[in-house]
């Protein structure tokens, strides 16, 4: 299962072990870190999104990420 959220994206900065951190705004004013997608670029408009998978009856997420918005 996919949810997404349209959000706005703030500032970008490298992890230590090189992968790209998005840092954005969220519609309800909160902000949140997530990896960053490719050509995203600060003040972009983008979709954060989690795939949640289901294993014992329960949801736990397995991907989450900032993509640029189509």
């Amino acid at each position: 299962m996919n949810l997404s959220t349209h959000c706005t994206v703030r500032s970008l900065k490298r992890a230590n072990n090189g992968m790209r951190i998005a840092i954005v705004e969220l519609p309800d004013g909160t902000f949140g870190e997530a990896p960053a997608g490719d050509g995203l670029k600060k003040d972009d408009t983008a979709v954060m999104s989690v795939t949640l998978g289901v294993q014992s009856g329960r949801l736990y997420p397995r991907w989450l990420r900032v993509e640029r918005a189509s």
